[in-house]
């Protein structure tokens, strides 16, 4: 089946990241603290799902390759879409001081 979420991606009450099959995040106005809640957030994802970013990686490179990166014309111009493919299992991530406790 296919389910399209509007929404805020970091609002974990209604977004399931352990069984998603591919996830879309239009990070181009993502400030570093909301890629690494993404990052953290995309943890929980299984192995081999798709996340497909806008202008920015995800932070957490050891969890994920990037697959293909290719620019392409937007409304405001050019950017980069990058696709990563998460290459680890599920997993919590690694607490930090940048961390917060939503999960």
């Amino acid at each position: 089946s296919l389910e399209f979420l509007n929404g805020d991606i970091l609002n974990v009450t209604w977004t399931n990241w352990r069984t998603g099959d591919v996830v879309f995040a239009n990070t181009t106005c993502f400030d570093d603290n909301m890629m690494n809640k993404l990052s953290d957030r995309a943890m929980m994802m299984k192995k081999g799902t798709f996340l497909i970013t806008v202008t920015k990686r995800i932070p957490s490179a050891q969890d994920f390759t990037v697959l293909e990166h290719e620019m392409y014309p937007m409304s405001w111009g050019q950017a980069t879409i990058y696709i990563h493919q998460k290459t680890t299992e599920p997993h919590k991530p690694k607490k930090t001081e940048d961390s917060d406790d939503e999960d």
